[in-house]
């Protein structure tokens, strides 16, 4: 919750059957730097704690700078601490970044660590990134720590790979003195809602084995396959996941939901794109209709549709919707298309007179409505099905007519030659 411009407060609040865990936190801006403190305290069972957070971070285009301190109960508890679990008394520790140019950046790490169960532990780090070109990173670090069982190192490498939008590819290496491990994994996953996925993994060293899965979110549903190989056995899986929805008079299959929905209909507009946010979620299907899983709940989602998936036929005057739907609760959408039709023809007089770049006058509901001419008397309007007074006005006079527009579903009605009779001379 924002309280001024540079403070914000807030609080959270966890409740079992033997556990009430709940604490309160501030974050606000000095003149260089943010600092957060956060205050925690526990009921479980019979047994209390507490805990409190200290930190600052300082973040600039050439520095980052962060200090930390948190201090913990030997029986403080948590949705995902028991009391009974090991945990850090103290926590205390910094971090320095900075980076090197357009090669990379480089990020210094200590921190102090005092166990309930395990003592002490001091951990240093380094990580470094270097910028290899366009879509390849390399990123190395090195740790040293110091705890109960005495010093230990360890190194780590990775190059990655930026394949496509949506596509990457990571080789792997790590080991100390005692072990090594290394691995390769290339994945893919659609950019939207729907599209194939894949990864591919294997790893060398301890815990050996490789890892093959495949799958496809749909508008209907998702479907996957996963195989595992390790040297020991080998392990498949499938699963098969989505939604039964009644809604809008019929039954819908959708992903599955585990927030709000909204049933968008395009009456008579299948395979139109449909948007969630800017982001493509679906076509609509034959009869026009697509069930949208993932709105955010008690909020405004912008659901649209592509002007460009409409034939040249329809036309709709608001192309997107916001749209409020309680969790795990729907809401219809409905965008419906005007049809629009191009009115054809070609206007000549009964006389040796062209119709020359003038104006056709057309007489609808005790008003008129005006349409430019072209060099042939050539004409379009839209205009729907009936029978109307109209004249040609043109700097050669005035004759007058009748526009017999047929009833027709076509996008394009051609009248063909239409004749101006009962001329007035200008």
């Amino acid at each position: 919750m924002g309280l001024i411009d540079d403070w914000t407060a807030g609080g959270r609040l966890e409740a079992a059957e033997d556990l009430v865990s709940g604490s309160g936190h501030t974050v606000f801006r000095l003149p260089i730097g943010v600092v957060s403190v956060e205050g925690s305290g526990s009921r479980a069972g019979e047994q209390t704690g507490a805990a409190a957070v200290l930190g600052w971070t300082y973040v600039s285009r050439g520095l980052g700078l962060s200090l930390w301190s948190q201090a913990v109960s030997e029986r403080y508890a948590h949705a995902s601490l028991d009391p009974e679990d090991d945990r850090p008394l103290l926590d205390t520790g910094a971090s320095l970044s900075v980076p090197m140019a357009s090669l990379g950046s480089a990020t210094l790490r200590h921190a102090y660590r005092r166990m309930r169960d395990r003592g002490d532990e001091h951990r240093s780090e380094i990580h470094l990134h270097w910028k290899l070109g366009r879509g390849a990173m390399l990123t190395t670090s090195g740790t040293r720590w110091v705890d109960s069982t005495g010093p230990q190192f360890e190194v780590f490498a990775s190059l990655g790979f930026v394949l496509s939008p949506g596509a990457t590819a990571h080789a792997w290496a790590r080991g100390n003195p005692d072990y090594e491990q290394s691995g390769f994994s290339v994945q893919e996953y659609p950019l939207g809602d729907t599209g194939w996925e894949y990864r591919a993994a294997v790893q060398q060293g301890e815990r050996s084995g490789a890892d093959l899965r495949v799958g496809h979110r749909g508008s209907n549903g998702i479907v996957r396959a996963d195989v595992q190989t390790h040297p020991d056995r080998t392990v498949a899986r499938g699963e098969v996941a989505g939604a039964l929805v009644a809604m809008g008079g019929g039954i819908h299959l959708s992903r599955p939901i585990d927030r709000s929905f909204a049933l968008v209909r395009v009456p008579g507009v299948p395979d139109a794109t449909v948007r969630l946010n800017h982001r493509e979620v679906g076509r609509t299907d034959a009869r026009g209709e697509l069930l949208v899983p993932g709105l955010q709940s008690y909020d405004a989602n912008r659901i649209s549709v592509d002007y460009d998936d409409l034939p040249f036929h329809l036309q709709i005057e608001e192309l997107d919707a916001f749209v409020t739907a309680p969790n795990r609760g729907g809401a219809l959408v409905e965008f419906r298309p005007k049809w629009v039709r191009s009115i054809r023809g070609r206007i000549a007089r009964t006389s040796a007179l062209p119709v020359r770049h003038g104006t056709l006058v057309v007489r609808r509901d005790g008003k008129e409505e005006h349409f430019l001419l072209g060099s042939r008397g050539q004409f379009e309007v839209d205009l729907p099905s009936g029978h109307y007074e109209a004249e040609v006005r043109d700097a050669r006079g005035v004759c007058t007519l009748e526009l017999r527009i047929p009833d027709v579903d076509e996008g394009i009605v051609d009248l063909g030659l239409v004749q101006c009779t009962q001329e007035v001379r200008l």
